[in-house]
């Protein structure tokens, strides 16, 4: 069982298992979740943009978040697309075999472990720099990236499940 941590107003959320977790498979609810991430990211990508240019001796701190936003958007595009080829197109045509089911959830536990700790890490470092963190776009991130990685896991957990 993942232990998750929520660094949204540095409060620890019990294990994944004791929140209320969402139904797998509500691939619509995961897709309004995909796209709040992914409008928020979009969101804070525009603010770096404009504190950039507003001051460009914080270039290197913004390229360092962008590529953090860039890695978290890639994780939860892999995880959100092996989501949906599960339950929309594996376990709907009931074959899902224990070897592609097994890999599915494995790969979907990595790709929450890596967006637990891309979303710890870009907390960890915005906390560092006031004037970030004071950008409602920004922190407007992370509250979306642990609902979506909280989501992942349950993904995760739920096709493991179902391998024998």
């Amino acid at each position: 069982m993942l232990l998750l941590l929520v660094f949204a107003g540095f409060i620890a959320l019990p294990a994944r298992a004791q929140a209320p977790a969402p139904l797998p498979q509500d691939m619509q609810a995961h897709l309004a979740r995909h796209k709040a991430l992914q409008t928020a990211m979009d969101e804070a990508r525009s603010s770096l943009e404009s504190y950039a240019e507003a001051d460009p001796a914080e270039q290197g701190v913004v390229n360092y978040f962008l590529m953090q936003l860039d890695l978290m958007e890639a994780l939860a595009q892999n995880a959100f697309d092996l989501s949906f080829l599960y339950y929309d197109r594996v376990l709907v045509s009931q074959k899902a075999g224990n070897i592609l089911a097994g890999y599915l959830g494995q790969r979907l536990t990595l790709l929450a472990d890596g967006l637990f700790e891309t979303t710890r890490s870009f907390r960890e470092r915005l906390d560092a720099v006031p004037a970030l963190r004071a950008m409602p776009a920004i922190a407007g991130v992370l509250p979306a990236a642990v609902e979506f990685t909280n989501a992942t896991g349950v993904h995760a957990e739920d096709i493991l499940s179902h391998v024998k």
